[in-house]
């Protein structure tokens, strides 16, 4: 069974020969980080709280972006019809991107499921600091939302970040 506990992982890229970069060509990637989550997130208000997706990055220069991409799973939304889920992308306490109402197929009297949100940005942090990006979620129009439920921890959402060379 895959465990349903955070994780990060890092991969540094060494140059050809083995040194250490010293110069590289725009759009050279220069690392990646991973993370991923399967604990469930229970969210039932407008207000966006954190689904325990999130990973931390240094850029190298200031000049670097930082591709984002996340797969969130495991959506269920319990609700009237106008009830959806939202969720956003955002660097420290920065919005980057947000969603569109998100909604699976009608499962039962009230209970839509089997929605998943995928997304992805090319950010520019302008920093040689580390930044954090996190997926938060909402709940809109009365609804409650659970985010990475399955019961059994098969449902994992991830995050991955690269810096590419500016």
């Amino acid at each position: 069974a895959v465990p349903a506990e955070a994780g990060t992982r890092t991969l540094t890229l060494p140059a050809e020969t083995g040194t250490v970069l010293t110069s590289v060509t725009a759009g050279t990637i220069l690392q990646v980080i991973h993370a991923e989550t399967g604990a469930q997130v229970t969210v039932s208000s407008g207000t966006y709280v954190d689904l325990g997706l999130s990973a931390a990055i240094t850029p190298s220069a200031t000049s670097s972006k930082i591709y984002v991409a996340f797969n969130i799973g495991g959506i269920f939304v319990s609700a009237t019809a106008a009830g959806f889920a939202r969720v956003e992308l955002v660097r420290g306490s920065t919005l980057i991107a947000r969603s569109g109402y998100i909604v699976g197929a009608l499962e039962s009297a009230n209970e839509w499921s089997g929605s998943e949100c995928t997304g992805f940005d090319l950010d520019s942090p302008n920093t040689t600091s580390a930044v954090t990006y996190k997926v938060q979620g909402a709940a809109i129009n009365g609804a409650t939302i659970n985010f990475q439920r399955d019961g059994a921890g098969y449902i994992i959402s991830s995050m991955i970040l690269m810096e590419v060379a500016g």
